[in-house]
């Protein structure tokens, strides 16, 4: 998550991996192992980063979403034939709601 950040802030700033670097005072290596997700930075450092690119940070405490784990119980207690069907519904769905063109 915290590479995520990072790299979005950095391309929405319209900054190169050195340049962020050089503005939070990090080296570009750093950076990148940052955003490929090979490191994972403290709060405070995405925070700089994010603040080395012109944005702020705003974190919030919530309830964990269990709406994914849900859906996935739910599909493994379907059958296949059930599963095959659910999914020509959502094609069929997909395909009706398409603009034409």
């Amino acid at each position: 998550m915290a590479a995520d950040i990072i790299l979005s802030a950095r391309l929405r700033a319209g900054l190169s991996q050195r340049e962020l670097a050089r503005r939070a005072g990090t080296s570009s290596s750093t950076l990148d192992r940052y955003e490929r997700g090979m490191t994972e930075p403290t709060v405070a450092t995405v925070e700089r980063l994010v603040s080395a690119a012109g944005f702020a940070l705003h974190t919030t405490l919530a309830e964990p979403d269990r709406h994914d784990e849900l859906l996935a119980e739910q599909t493994r207690m379907l059958t296949p034939e059930e599963r095959l069907a659910t999914l020509r519904n959502w094609a069929r769905f997909r395909d009706e709601a398409a603009p034409a063109g």
